[in-house]
């Protein structure tokens, strides 16, 4: 079966990796010897075109290519200052709230005495 996914995973010294076939939640086992020709070496990002064959309970790649171009990286998800701003005005809150019921003038007095 021939697939086509992006390499999330590779372990550049030990010559192997994982891909994700576009739509599925599998992953394949990629090694270098799974590439017939290769422009560069392997990254994360790689879009890869693979035979699939099952071995055991690994799905492993043979005749593999690689095609030009990367998966763009997601962006760095941002801190909305609104929802902070309301963290820590709960915390507040909370900690002011826990102060009115606290007996701090009995726990005070033994400490004085």
């Amino acid at each position: 079966m021939r697939l086509q996914g992006t390499l999330f995973e590779w372990h550049d010294n030990e010559g192997y990796g994982y891909m994700r076939p576009n739509g599925q939640s599998d992953k394949v086992y990629v090694d270098l010897a799974a590439f017939n020709y290769r422009p560069h070496r392997p990254a994360v990002g790689d879009i890869l075109i693979v035979e699939v064959q099952q071995e055991g309970q690994l799905l492993k790649a043979h005749n593999a290519q690689m095609k030009l171009g990367k998966v763009p990286p997601a962006p760095p998800k941002k801190i909305n200052p609104t929802g902070l701003l309301l963290a820590i005005l709960l915390v507040l809150l909370t900690a002011v709230s826990l102060f009115e019921f606290l007996p701090l003038k009995e726990l005070t007095a033994q400490f004085q005495d």
